[in-house]
C-alpha cells in the first residue's frame, strides 16, 4: 500500500514529541491514509473475501465442538440487538482489558493480562473557518502536530493538524485541529482546547470561538499503553506476539500491541503472528 501511495509513512521529525511516545529510530512506524481510512476499508471489501459489520460489540467468545462462538450487540435504531455468529477461528484484536472480559482465560493468563495497564486521554476536534488556515500554517511551521510543554502540568500536550495527512489545503477547506490531553484529564468541551490554540497563534479565544464552525469530544478511556506484556514479571513464554487458546479446532487467538510494544509496529507485529496461527489452525 505504500508503493501504491495509499499509505505515506510519515517523517519522524513532522511528529511531536510527546511524554507517551519514545521516538527512538526505528521504534515508531507512523503512517498516514492520504485518502482515508474509509478508502481503505472499500479497497480491503472488493479484494477480500469479507464481510464487514460495523457498530458490533462482541460481549463473550467461546470455544465448543470444534468452533468459535462469539456473541454481542449491534447497534440499530431505538437501541440494541443481540448478534451471534461461528467460526473456525476468531481473533480478538482489542485492548487487554477488554480481551479478559471477552474470552475465559485460564486463571494464570488472565492473571498476567490483567496486569497490562493503559492510560486515558481526551482528545477535542475541532473544525475552524478556512480564514484560519493561514495563521495556522505560520504556527506549525511545515509540522504536522506541534507539542505543548509535556513536562508541565498543564491539561493540554498536544496539537496536530489534520489537513496535513491529506494535504487538503486547497482556498475553501475547512480547518481540521485535534488537541490532545494529558494522562488522566477528562474534558466535556472545547473550552481548554481554545484556550490553549489562543496562545500557540496569538489570537484571542473569543475569535477562534467565533470561527469554530463544529468540534468533537473522544474520551478514551483507555488509550496509549504505558505497561505491556514485556515489562510484567512472569514465566509465561510466548514465541510470538499473539496467544493462541485451546487446542482443538476451533481457535481463539489474542493479538494486540500489549504482547510487544505500543506502537504502530508492535501492532504490525502482533497482527502477522495471528494472521501465521489462524492459517496454521485452519490447516490442521
Amino acid at each position: 500500500m505504500v508503493e501504491e501511495g495509499l499509505l505515506e509513512r510519515v517523517p519522524e521529525e513532522m511528529l511531536a514529541e510527546t511524554e507517551e511516545r519514545m521516538k527512538y529510530e526505528g521504534l515508531w512506524a507512523h503512517f498516514w491514509c492520504r485518502w482515508g481510512l474509509g478508502y481503505l476499508l472499500r479497497r480491503y471489501i472488493s479484494q477480500a473475501n469479507a464481510h464487514l459489520r460495523l457498530g458490533v460489540r462482541a460481549d463473550v467468545a467461546f470455544e465448543r465442538g470444534g468452533q468459535v462462538t462469539v456473541r454481542g450487540s449491534a447497534r440499530v435504531c431505538g437501541g440494541a440487538s443481540s448478534v451471534q455468529a461461528q467460526a473456525d477461528v476468531v481473533i480478538l484484536a482489542v485492548p487487554a482489558p477488554d480481551a479478559v472480559q471477552v474470552v475465559q482465560l485460564p486463571q494464570k493468563v488472565a492473571s498476567i493480562m490483567s496486569g497490562i495497564e493503559y492510560d486515558s486521554r481526551t482528545a477535542v476536534a475541532l473544525f475552524f473557518d478556512p480564514v484560519l488556515q493561514e495563521p495556522v500554517a505560520r504556527a506549525f511551521q511545515g509540522l504536522a502536530e506541534v507539542s505543548l510543554d509535556i513536562h508541565s502540568k498543564e491539561e493540554l500536550h498536544l496539537v496536530a493538524w489534520q489537513n496535513v495527512k491529506d494535504r487538503s489545503f486547497a482556498h475553501g477547506e475547512i480547518v481540521r485541529l485535534v488537541v490532545h490531553s494529558a494522562n488522566g484529564i477528562s474534558l466535556d468541551g472545547p473550552g481548554p482546547a481554545l484556550e490553549a490554540l489562543a496562545g500557540m497563534l496569538q489570537l484571542s479565544a473569543a475569535l477562534l470561538e467565533h470561527l469554530l464552525l463544529d468540534w468533537k469530544v473522544v474520551d478514551w478511556k483507555t488509550c496509549q499503553m504505558v505497561r505491556p506484556f514485556e515489562s510484567l514479571q512472569t514465566d509465561l513464554e510466548l514465541s510470538e506476539p499473539a496467544l493462541l487458546l485451546g487446542d482443538s479446532n476451533g481457535s481463539i487467538i489474542l493479538a494486540g500491541d500489549y504482547w510487544c510494544q505500543s506502537s504502530f509496529l508492535g501492532g504490525f507485529c502482533s497482527a502477522s503472528a495471528a494472521a501465521r496461527q489462524a492459517l496454521a489452525s485452519l490447516r490442521r
